[in-house]
């Protein structure tokens, strides 16, 4: 029923990498869909994000995001100024690393 259990498997890591693409699609172009920003330290905001994907993948965001603070209500995580250099690379590595899986 369904066939064998790798060929369910497959079937579901195909979705999932669909759904990561799409995800990642919708943040890197601002779309509509996502409900927080991402800003640099210089005030860019190269991207954007969807928040219950974040938390559904991070205990720090899901915190952040049920806290009431700033960045919960305002929708915009300020990234400082360290990571701000390497930070709008970040989802481009993503794409790479996950194309050659």
């Amino acid at each position: 029923e369904g066939g064998s259990e790798e060929g369910v498997v497959g079937r579901e890591v195909k979705a999932l990498r669909r759904l990561g693409e799409r995800l990642l699609e919708q943040a890197l172009g601002c779309s509509e869909r996502v409900d927080i920003v991402f800003e640099l330290s210089d005030g860019t905001r190269p991207f954007r994000g969807h928040s219950s994907v974040l938390c559904a993948m991070c205990e720090d965001y899901e915190r952040l995001f049920g806290s009431g603070m700033v960045e919960e209500r305002e929708g915009v995580v300020g990234i400082p100024p360290g990571i701000s250099a390497v930070f709008p690379r970040v989802p481009r590595v993503f794409v790479s690393w996950a194309e050659r899986r």
